[in-house]
């Protein structure tokens, strides 16, 4: 018969007394002289004594991702160092591919169930086991069984939990398994030599790896006095809080007002109250206040281990962080004489804005995380300061180790592990041909950018962060084509104020000393949640609630906007841009918005701009068919080809399996170009690219033979594209492309390169 939680609460209770005094026994047993496995087999008895349970096991991982039976109560004990499961056997072997716990009455009839007939475990109805982890990572299981169906409650789980902290310690000692054989346990048996990702930051860099350590070391798990334990919690909250404030108010962060915001959105964790009462809780329950933090910091990490949510994946990152921080102040920063080379590549699970800090920003030419997001605070701050970025490297944390050689290549979405001389060769030469490239590109960089037949193609940056501005004057740009507004509202723990927004808008500008701006409004939803602004759950958030569609709902969000982009203007000359428009009506509807904030603006005596251009961007195919509509409506256009071409062909562009599917030069996304140049033409519309086509060369040569007369990229790539402009005759090439549109066929880029080479065009 199954019994509830309570009654069996109640058996537990009866049965072993307090968890202090589960505590105070187990600490006893790891203190005394008993040989290793006496030991294990107290602890199992111990366990089952005081839960009242039929059995209580303990399996520990040996080589070759095998879990061994080490001790048991209940079951034979010829099983043991007998029974042995492999990673993902059965519902023990689950917890520990996993590293989650199980909870399941009717064992027999669960999917994972697999019997082993040499333990007697087949009289046992009920199974609750939890992993024993050590460095994220599990190092054995703790299994309790009872011939009853039980209903095992969240408590007695937590409490194999703190039992399993200590296991995960006393089987790290070594004197159970040898050292050898541990340190095995922490190393791959085959390591491949190249691993695959996504690109959150471009770049490229050979340098030695620094893998994060994400997990610190808990030396005394079982306390003897509480209120000291409290007390040492106290202080290393304040001291932490303390370590943080100085890398707020250094004088690094304060040039770049977005990272200021982002760390104080992560100090916020230290600060949470409901955190502090349940470490305080645990204290009292007889833990350490190391032990404590640490149980804390698990439960919220497999509370959403499984929620496949950038925001609160970001959260898990920055609750692990400071739980991390903290144990170290209270071993008296055990790891703080960890020394770096001047130059390395940082490889991590996660990481913090506080830990990226820490090692050194100047020091960190490379980051590799084996998740992570593009709109990430760890990706916000390193395209503010030029460090490449590959996130989603799965197996990064497995197989790197530090001291590792690697290649970091985000043009090819590829890691090296300690590459063959050929390919570091390889490598070693392209490096130094990007310098001799840069070196290049900075001397001709106020050399205007004219075709050979006399065509001035204007070349402008991409950006979206305060620190990128300095980068239009040392690349030579004529002005911000695109300024992704939504990137400074990720890097906020709540929404901005309309004086805070007017202030960095007015930053933006006073940088640019004069060249143009065009701020696109917020483009948020889809893959740029808002931690702070509800979405609803959708399947297809790419092709869901975002960006115009947000504001069509809730048209605070363009007003209040508006209304700082006219304050930080100061009266200067302003352009908007609106993103993601799919119909003519949602124009009109921003646009009457948009006049009742300039209205408001001059009865409030508040400076209008000089000149206000309201632009569109052309990225929904809808569009295509309402051009003349749309052009009537507005002061100019661009196009963003990545949502363009994705929407065209009806192919995710973050799917690996779509990756190199669909090409850009094919006659479909061509002629939908040459629609919109031509169209705008005829509208006397100045129409730019500020997609990813504009940033390559064969591709910009092609758009500007499409009659795009402003291209917009990443600072980076103006050098090279001005190469390419100034190194073609936009006539000759607007004729062969043309001949092409006329005749058939997928993609036209072996035909496009051919012509390239044959008149001598930089790509």
């Amino acid at each position: 018969m199954t019994q509830t939680p309570a009654e069996h609460n109640e058996n537990v209770s009866q049965a072993g007394g307090s968890n202090e005094t589960l505590l105070a026994d187990l600490r006893d047993i790891m203190a005394s002289d008993l040989h290793a496995e006496d030991k294990l087999n107290d602890i199992v008895k111990l366990t089952a004594n005081h839960l009242d349970v039929d059995v209580c096991s303990i399996y520990l991982m040996r080589s070759g991702d095998v879990l061994e039976l080490f001790a048991t109560v209940g079951l034979k004990q010829t099983a043991v160092h007998k029974t042995k499961l492999k990673m993902g056997e059965g519902l023990v072997g689950n917890v520990a591919l996993h590293a989650s716990p199980v909870n399941v009455e009717n064992v027999d009839h669960n999917p994972n169930f697999v019997s082993h007939p040499e333990t007697g475990e087949g009289a046992f109805k009920s199974l609750c086991a939890v992993p024993i982890l050590r460095e994220q990572k599990a190092r054995g299981v703790l299994v309790i069984q009872s011939k009853q169906e039980v209903i095992y409650p969240q408590k007695t789980i937590e409490l194999l939990q703190t039992v399993a902290m200590v296991l995960a310690e006393f089987a790290a000692s070594g004197d159970l398994i040898s050292r050898n054989e541990l340190t095995l346990l922490s190393k791959p048996f085959k390591k491949p030599t190249q691993l695959n990702g996504q690109t959150f930051s471009g770049g490229l860099v050979m340098e030695q790896a620094v893998v994060h350590r994400a997990q610190a070391s808990v030396k005394k798990l079982i306390a003897d006095d509480k209120d000291k334990e409290k007390k040492r919690l106290k202080s290393a909250i304040a001291g932490v809080d303390a370590a943080i404030e100085n890398l707020i108010t250094s004088v690094d962060l304060k040039r770049h007002p977005e990272m200021v915001e982002i760390m104080e959105s992560y100090q916020m964790f230290s600060k949470d109250k409901s955190w502090r009462t349940k470490i305080e809780d645990m204290i009292d329950q007889g833990l350490t206040a190391d032990a404590a933090i640490q149980r804390a910091q698990n439960e919220i990490r497999h509370r959403f281990e499984n929620i496949d949510t950038p925001v609160l994946q970001e959260k898990v990152q920055d609750f692990d962080d400071i739980s991390n921080r903290l144990i170290s102040t209270l071993n008296e920063n055990d790891n703080k004489d960890e020394k770096h080379p001047d130059r390395f590549i940082l490889v991590a699970k996660s990481l913090s804005p506080a830990a990226l800090f820490d090692y050194g920003i100047n020091k960190i030419k490379g980051i590799v995380l084996t998740g992570g997001s593009p709109s990430g605070h760890i990706s916000i701050i390193a395209k503010s300061l030029g460090i490449p970025v590959m996130g989603q490297c799965r197996d990064a944390s497995r197989y790197v180790r530090t001291g590792d050689q690697l290649i970091l290549d985000t043009d090819n979405h590829v890691v090296y592990i300690n590459p063959s001389d050929y390919v570091s060769d390889l490598y070693g030469a392209r490096l130094e041909k990007q310098l001799k490239r840069q070196k290049h590109y900075r001397k001709f960089r106020d050399q205007p950018s004219v075709t050979k037949d006399g065509a001035h193609i204007s070349l402008q940056m991409n950006a979206g962060l305060s620190a990128e501005i300095p980068l239009l004057h040392e690349a030579g740009g004529e002005g911000i084509g695109l300024f992704r507004t939504e990137i400074s509202f990720m890097g906020r723990s709540r929404y901005p104020r309309v004086i805070e927004q007017a202030a960095f808008y007015k930053n933006i500008m006073d940088q640019t000393d004069g060249k143009p701006v065009t701020f696109r409004t917020v483009d948020i939803g889809g893959d740029k949640p808002l931690p702070y602004f509800k979405s609803p759950d959708e399947e297809n958030p790419a092709l869901g609630w975002r960006a115009m569609r947000i504001i069509m709902d809730r048209p605070a969000v363009l007003r209040t906007q508006t209304r700082a982009l006219i304050m930080g203007a100061e009266g200067r000359p302003l352009r908007m841009m609106l993103p993601f428009v799919s119909d003519v009506s949602e124009l009109d509807q921003a646009k009457k918005l948009i006049d009742m904030e300039f209205k408001r603006a001059k009865q409030r005596d508040i400076p209008l701009p000089e000149k206000f251009e309201l632009g569109i961007m052309i990225e929904v195919p809808s569009l295509l068919w309402q051009l003349d509509e749309v052009f009537r409506r507005v002061n100019f256009a661009a196009v963003g080809t990545n949502d363009l071409k994705q929407y065209i062909f009806a192919a995710d562009t973050r799917s690996g399996a779509m990756q190199g599917r669909y090409d850009s030069l094919s006659l479909s996304m061509l002629r939908a170009l040459k629609q919109i140049s031509a169209k705008a033409r005829a509208h006397d519309i100045d129409v730019s690219v500020c997609g990813e086509m504009a940033s390559k060369p064969l591709e910009a040569m092609v758009l500007i033979a499409l009659g795009f007369k402003t291209l917009s990229m990443p600072a980076p790539a103006l050098g090279q594209i001005k190469d390419t402009v100034i190194s073609m005759d936009k006539g000759k090439a607007e004729n062969y492309i043309d001949y092409l549109l006329k005749g058939g066929g997928s993609s036209l880029r072996k035909k496009l390169n051919s012509f390239a080479m044959d008149h001598k065009i930089k790509l």
